[in-house]
């Protein structure tokens, strides 16, 4: 993992667009990809994210914001290439043991 940096914002909007895309479409019906490019760069705080890497690619993204009272996974995308390998669970564990350090 790397933390994000502001000039991350379109390489995290290629990652949410390929995790994300194709249940858009089946919700939604169509990706309006004017639309979703301004909730991503509404929605994308550098300081919450995190990219995921494989071997220096970029793999998938998480997004988590610390509480006083919880912690919020906001995000966790992977991209296809990269499903099903385990990473995501061993981000989700990762967020969760983090999460009870934090009490």
């Amino acid at each position: 993992m790397r933390p994000a940096t502001s000039e991350g914002l379109a390489l995290a909007y290629t990652i949410t667009k390929d995790a994300m895309r194709g249940f858009v479409e089946e919700t939604w019906g169509n990706w309006d990809e004017e639309e979703q490019l301004q909730k991503h760069r509404a929605n994308f705080k550098p300081e919450t994210y995190r990219m995921l890497l494989v071997e220096d690619e970029a793999a998938g993204l998480v997004a988590v914001k610390e509480f006083p009272s919880h912690v919020w996974l906001v995000k966790l995308y992977i991209r296809k290439k990269y499903r099903s390998q385990g990473i995501g669970s061993q981000v989700l564990q990762d967020v969760q043991r983090n999460a009870a350090n934090l009490g």
